[in-house]
């Protein structure tokens, strides 16, 4: 597995270089800890009544895991949500990754999903989200273009870009 850099939240252009270079990095202290305490305050109800390895929309698959579960349309559970889509570090870097090439006008939303994995739950096998788009991705797409900026919050106050 490839080892992420470890960046602090205002050093955007060395995130930007690490996702340019290395695909991925870790970004910490982006989120303060009350909005995410909060955040979680808003998706524990519906992660309470929902079982182990099936998504909130009732979809299972070895690929997610057994011991996982996945809440998804977070905008809808929580208010707080807004301030994570307009975090000032976030979208200037998701902007420079996506359209620093001219061949787009403007970047959009198209999945939110909370994932909780148990103890014991196998990491998943390496992938790019940007798989579930694999018509634009093959769509004259040059060698180091992206279409897909991926942003991970998790445990710790870590951010996951890739």
């Amino acid at each position: 597995m490839v080892e992420l850099v470890h960046l602090r939240a205002g050093d955007q252009s060395g995130i930007i270089e690490a996702l340019t270079e290395h695909g991925g990095c870790i970004v910490e202290g982006l989120l303060d800890d009350q909005l995410c305490d909060q955040l979680m305050t808003d998706f524990k109800p519906h992660l309470e009544t929902m079982p182990w390895g099936v998504d909130e929309l009732g979809y299972k698959s070895d690929f997610y895991g057994s011991r996982t579960k996945r809440l998804h349309g977070l905008f809808s559970k929580s208010v707080k949500m807004a301030e994570v889509l307009t975090h000032p570090n976030i979208l200037p870097i998701v902007q420079s990754v996506l359209l620093s090439n001219n061949k787009g006008r403007d970047v959009r939303l198209s999945n939110t999903e909370l994932m909780v994995l148990a103890e014991h739950q196998a990491a998943q096998e390496f992938h790019t989200d940007g798989g579930s788009w694999y018509r634009a991705q093959a769509q004259d797409k040059e060698a180091g273009e992206e279409i897909l900026v991926s942003t991970k919050i998790v445990e710790g106050g870590f951010t996951v870009f890739g």
